[in-house]
Protein backbone atom coordinates (compact mmCIF):
# COMPACT_ATOMS: atom_id res chain seq x y z
CA UNK A 1 0.00 0.00 0.00
CA UNK A 2 2.89 2.42 0.86
CA UNK A 3 3.91 1.63 -2.72
CA UNK A 4 1.14 3.03 -4.34
CA UNK A 5 0.39 6.71 -4.36
CA UNK A 6 -2.66 7.80 -2.65
CA UNK A 7 -3.93 9.95 -5.31
CA UNK A 8 -4.64 6.62 -6.84
CA UNK A 9 -6.52 4.74 -3.72
CA UNK A 10 -10.62 4.41 -4.58
CA UNK A 11 -12.17 4.47 -1.30
CA UNK A 12 -15.26 1.52 -1.10
CA UNK A 13 -18.42 2.20 0.18
CA UNK A 14 -18.90 1.14 3.60
CA UNK A 15 -20.70 -1.37 2.95
CA UNK A 16 -18.27 -3.15 1.05
CA UNK A 17 -15.76 -2.05 3.83
CA UNK A 18 -17.83 -3.69 6.52
CA UNK A 19 -17.15 -6.71 5.04
CA UNK A 20 -15.90 -9.88 6.60
CA UNK A 21 -12.96 -9.95 4.19
CA UNK A 22 -11.91 -6.73 5.26
CA UNK A 23 -9.96 -6.47 1.78
CA UNK A 24 -9.13 -3.28 0.09
CA UNK A 25 -8.59 -2.55 -3.04
CA UNK A 26 -6.63 -0.16 -5.40
CA UNK A 27 -6.66 0.49 -9.32
CA UNK A 28 -4.08 2.53 -11.02
CA UNK A 29 -5.15 4.34 -14.32
CA UNK A 30 -3.62 2.50 -17.61
CA UNK A 31 -1.13 5.08 -19.10
CA UNK A 32 -2.31 5.86 -22.80
CA UNK A 33 0.11 5.84 -25.99
CA UNK A 34 1.38 8.51 -26.48
CA UNK A 35 3.59 9.35 -30.26
CA UNK A 36 6.88 11.01 -28.98
CA UNK A 37 6.99 13.34 -32.20
CA UNK A 38 5.44 14.10 -35.58
CA UNK A 39 7.82 11.61 -37.18
CA UNK A 40 6.53 8.84 -35.77
CA UNK A 41 3.24 9.70 -37.90
CA UNK A 42 5.12 9.96 -40.75
CA UNK A 43 6.68 6.88 -40.51
CA UNK A 44 3.44 5.12 -40.42
CA UNK A 45 0.94 6.82 -42.62
CA UNK A 46 4.38 7.78 -45.45
CA UNK A 47 4.41 4.33 -46.89
CA UNK A 48 0.96 3.60 -47.56
CA UNK A 49 0.34 6.79 -49.22
CA UNK A 50 2.98 6.63 -51.41
CA UNK A 51 1.68 3.31 -52.31
CA UNK A 52 -1.57 4.89 -53.78
CA UNK A 53 0.01 7.41 -55.41
CA UNK A 54 1.60 4.69 -57.88
CA UNK A 55 -1.13 2.82 -58.27
CA UNK A 56 -3.43 5.81 -59.68
CA UNK A 57 -0.40 6.93 -62.20
CA UNK A 58 0.35 3.17 -63.10
CA UNK A 59 -3.57 3.16 -63.57
CA UNK A 60 -3.08 6.53 -65.75
CA UNK A 61 -0.59 5.64 -67.54
CA UNK A 62 -2.10 2.65 -68.55
CA UNK A 63 -5.44 3.58 -69.54
CA UNK A 64 -4.41 6.42 -71.68
CA UNK A 65 -2.21 4.16 -73.01
CA UNK A 66 -5.11 2.03 -74.24
CA UNK A 67 -6.77 4.68 -75.44
CA UNK A 68 -4.10 5.91 -77.81
CA UNK A 69 -3.75 2.44 -79.12
CA UNK A 70 -7.67 1.97 -79.25
CA UNK A 71 -8.15 5.86 -81.35
CA UNK A 72 -4.89 4.40 -83.86
CA UNK A 73 -6.79 1.10 -84.48
CA UNK A 74 -9.80 2.89 -85.69
CA UNK A 75 -8.50 5.37 -88.13
CA UNK A 76 -6.73 2.57 -89.56
CA UNK A 77 -9.48 0.30 -90.48
CA UNK A 78 -11.53 3.49 -91.54
CA UNK A 79 -8.85 3.94 -93.94
CA UNK A 80 -8.68 0.54 -94.83
CA UNK A 81 -12.52 -0.23 -95.35
CA UNK A 82 -14.36 3.07 -96.08
CA UNK A 83 -11.63 5.28 -97.81
CA UNK A 84 -9.42 2.80 -99.95
CA UNK A 85 -12.44 1.57 -101.62
CA UNK A 86 -13.62 5.30 -102.78
CA UNK A 87 -10.30 6.61 -104.60
CA UNK A 88 -12.37 9.24 -105.90
CA UNK A 89 -12.85 10.90 -102.36
CA UNK A 90 -9.38 11.79 -102.18
CA UNK A 91 -8.08 13.55 -105.83
CA UNK A 92 -5.07 12.97 -107.00
CA UNK A 93 -1.84 15.04 -105.95
CA UNK A 94 -1.15 16.38 -109.58
CA UNK A 95 -5.07 17.23 -109.60
CA UNK A 96 -4.65 19.42 -106.18
CA UNK A 97 -1.12 21.03 -107.32
CA UNK A 98 -1.93 21.17 -110.96
CA UNK A 99 -4.16 24.97 -111.10
CA UNK A 100 -1.78 26.09 -108.37
CA UNK A 101 1.44 25.63 -110.83
CA UNK A 102 -0.96 26.72 -113.84
CA UNK A 103 -1.46 30.04 -111.60
CA UNK A 104 1.89 30.40 -110.80
CA UNK A 105 3.20 30.51 -114.38
CA UNK A 106 0.60 32.42 -115.52
CA UNK A 107 1.30 35.28 -112.52
CA UNK A 108 5.22 34.81 -113.70
CA UNK A 109 4.89 34.59 -117.68
CA UNK A 110 4.96 38.63 -117.82
CA UNK A 111 8.21 38.28 -115.91
CA UNK A 112 9.64 35.98 -118.50
CA UNK A 113 10.30 38.86 -121.28
CA UNK A 114 11.80 41.87 -121.01
CA UNK A 115 9.29 45.11 -120.93
CA UNK A 116 10.93 47.84 -123.19
CA UNK A 117 8.19 49.86 -122.56
CA UNK A 118 9.39 50.34 -119.00
CA UNK A 119 11.05 52.92 -116.88
CA UNK A 120 13.50 50.87 -116.13
CA UNK A 121 14.74 50.38 -119.61
CA UNK A 122 15.39 53.91 -120.15
CA UNK A 123 11.36 54.56 -121.64
CA UNK A 124 10.06 57.88 -121.13
CA UNK A 125 6.43 59.74 -121.69
CA UNK A 126 6.20 62.22 -124.04
CA UNK A 127 3.78 64.85 -122.87
CA UNK A 128 3.14 66.82 -125.26
CA UNK A 129 1.25 63.72 -127.39
CA UNK A 130 -0.48 62.58 -124.09
CA UNK A 131 -3.65 63.23 -122.39
CA UNK A 132 -3.41 64.87 -119.07
CA UNK A 133 -3.41 63.23 -115.74
CA UNK A 134 -7.27 63.54 -114.10
CA UNK A 135 -6.03 65.84 -111.37
CA UNK A 136 -3.94 68.20 -113.15
CA UNK A 137 -0.82 69.17 -111.62
CA UNK A 138 -2.17 67.94 -108.51
CA UNK A 139 -1.02 64.11 -109.93
CA UNK A 140 2.45 64.82 -108.51
CA UNK A 141 1.36 64.94 -105.26
CA UNK A 142 -0.61 61.27 -106.10
CA UNK A 143 0.07 58.10 -107.82
CA UNK A 144 -1.93 58.42 -111.07
CA UNK A 145 0.83 60.10 -113.07
CA UNK A 146 1.10 59.38 -116.59
CA UNK A 147 4.58 57.59 -115.29
CA UNK A 148 2.63 54.91 -113.47
CA UNK A 149 1.19 53.03 -116.34
CA UNK A 150 5.36 52.41 -116.79
CA UNK A 151 6.49 51.50 -113.60
CA UNK A 152 6.41 48.14 -112.38
CA UNK A 153 4.56 48.56 -108.91
CA UNK A 154 1.30 47.57 -109.34
CA UNK A 155 0.33 48.40 -106.40
CA UNK A 156 -3.82 49.20 -105.95
CA UNK A 157 -4.67 52.47 -106.78
CA UNK A 158 -1.10 52.93 -108.50
CA UNK A 159 -2.24 54.16 -112.01
CA UNK A 160 -2.26 56.51 -114.92
CA UNK A 161 -5.57 58.10 -114.57
CA UNK A 162 -7.13 60.64 -116.88
CA UNK A 163 -11.25 61.95 -117.09
CA UNK A 164 -13.46 60.16 -119.54
CA UNK A 165 -13.23 57.09 -121.22
CA UNK A 166 -10.62 57.86 -124.19
CA UNK A 167 -6.99 59.11 -123.97
CA UNK A 168 -3.60 58.48 -125.34
CA UNK A 169 -0.30 57.70 -124.30
CA UNK A 170 3.14 58.65 -126.27
CA UNK A 171 5.96 56.64 -125.30
CA UNK A 172 9.81 57.03 -126.07
CA UNK A 173 11.62 53.41 -126.13
CA UNK A 174 15.05 54.25 -124.81
CA UNK A 175 16.16 50.91 -127.53
CA UNK A 176 15.07 50.48 -131.28
CA UNK A 177 13.23 46.99 -130.68
CA UNK A 178 11.00 44.63 -132.91
CA UNK A 179 7.75 44.55 -131.64
CA UNK A 180 6.50 41.02 -130.98
CA UNK A 181 3.46 41.40 -128.25
CA UNK A 182 2.09 43.92 -125.57
CA UNK A 183 0.55 43.69 -122.20
CA UNK A 184 -2.12 45.51 -120.72
CA UNK A 185 -2.64 45.28 -116.98
CA UNK A 186 -5.69 46.01 -114.48
CA UNK A 187 -4.95 45.38 -110.87
CA UNK A 188 -8.83 46.20 -109.44
CA UNK A 189 -10.28 42.83 -111.11
CA UNK A 190 -13.03 43.39 -108.85
CA UNK A 191 -14.34 46.70 -109.66
CA UNK A 192 -12.99 47.28 -113.05
CA UNK A 193 -15.34 50.05 -114.76
CA UNK A 194 -12.23 51.92 -114.91
CA UNK A 195 -10.29 49.59 -116.75
CA UNK A 196 -9.32 50.49 -120.95
CA UNK A 197 -11.38 47.79 -123.20
CA UNK A 198 -10.65 49.03 -127.02
CA UNK A 199 -7.13 50.30 -127.70
CA UNK A 200 -5.17 50.86 -130.37
CA UNK A 201 -1.20 50.32 -130.60
CA UNK A 202 0.72 52.87 -132.83
CA UNK A 203 4.36 52.58 -133.66
CA UNK A 204 6.90 55.17 -134.56
CA UNK A 205 9.12 53.52 -137.25
CA UNK A 206 12.83 54.86 -137.19
CA UNK A 207 13.95 52.63 -140.09
CA UNK A 208 12.92 55.23 -142.76
CA UNK A 209 14.09 58.89 -142.69
CA UNK A 210 10.01 59.62 -143.12
CA UNK A 211 9.38 58.35 -139.49
CA UNK A 212 6.14 57.14 -140.50
CA UNK A 213 3.48 56.23 -137.82
CA UNK A 214 1.99 52.88 -138.11
CA UNK A 215 -0.91 50.90 -136.89
CA UNK A 216 0.66 47.70 -134.85
CA UNK A 217 -3.21 46.24 -134.03
CA UNK A 218 -6.59 46.98 -132.60
CA UNK A 219 -7.00 45.15 -129.43
CA UNK A 220 -9.83 44.34 -126.46
CA UNK A 221 -9.03 43.87 -123.21
CA UNK A 222 -11.24 41.45 -121.86
CA UNK A 223 -12.14 41.34 -118.35
CA UNK A 224 -15.28 39.25 -118.04
CA UNK A 225 -14.99 36.23 -115.78
CA UNK A 226 -13.31 33.19 -117.60
CA UNK A 227 -13.55 29.92 -115.59
CA UNK A 228 -13.09 30.37 -111.71
CA UNK A 229 -11.05 33.71 -111.63
CA UNK A 230 -10.56 36.57 -113.92
CA UNK A 231 -7.42 37.84 -115.20
CA UNK A 232 -5.82 40.74 -113.88
CA UNK A 233 -3.68 41.30 -117.38
CA UNK A 234 -3.60 40.43 -120.96
CA UNK A 235 -1.25 39.61 -123.54
CA UNK A 236 -1.54 41.23 -127.13
CA UNK A 237 0.14 39.48 -129.90
CA UNK A 238 1.61 42.49 -132.89
CA UNK A 239 -0.10 42.35 -135.92
CA UNK A 240 0.98 44.66 -138.27
CA UNK A 241 4.42 45.94 -139.41
CA UNK A 242 6.15 44.12 -136.74
CA UNK A 243 8.94 43.37 -138.47
CA UNK A 244 10.09 47.22 -138.74
CA UNK A 245 12.21 48.17 -135.59
CA UNK A 246 10.39 50.79 -133.79
CA UNK A 247 11.84 53.63 -131.36
CA UNK A 248 8.40 54.49 -130.09
CA UNK A 249 4.91 53.60 -129.55
CA UNK A 250 0.93 55.33 -128.55
CA UNK A 251 -1.36 53.46 -126.51
CA UNK A 252 -4.67 55.44 -127.68
CA UNK A 253 -7.62 53.74 -125.51
CA UNK A 254 -11.16 54.28 -127.33
CA UNK A 255 -13.68 52.83 -124.43
CA UNK A 256 -13.17 51.90 -120.79
CA UNK A 257 -15.73 49.73 -118.95
CA UNK A 258 -18.09 52.15 -118.03
CA UNK A 259 -16.90 54.44 -115.17
CA UNK A 260 -16.86 58.07 -115.16
CA UNK A 261 -12.30 58.16 -115.79
CA UNK A 262 -10.07 55.22 -116.97
CA UNK A 263 -7.00 53.83 -115.05
CA UNK A 264 -4.19 52.27 -116.80
CA UNK A 265 -2.30 50.39 -114.06
CA UNK A 266 0.57 49.06 -116.91
CA UNK A 267 1.33 48.83 -120.47
CA UNK A 268 4.04 47.00 -121.60
CA UNK A 269 5.97 45.90 -124.94
CA UNK A 270 7.98 42.76 -125.59
CA UNK A 271 10.28 42.48 -128.65
CA UNK A 272 13.55 42.01 -129.54
CA UNK A 273 16.39 44.80 -129.92
CA UNK A 274 17.10 45.99 -133.21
Amino acid sequence: MDSVSKSTLIKLPPSLASSPSKSSFSFSTPKPFIHNSYSDLKNIWAPTAIKKDKMDFLSCFFISTFIFFLGSLSSMIFVHWFIADTPSLIPPVREVLQPIIIKEIQEDSLDTYINYASISNKAEIISEFSTAEYHGALSWFSNNRRESALSDDNSLGNCWAFAGNQGQLAIQLGYEIYPEQFFMRHVNIVDYVTAPKQFKVWSTETSTESNKCSLLGIYSFDLRIKGEKRKAWELFKCKNSCDIAISGILLEIDSNYGGNNTCVYQFGLHGRPK
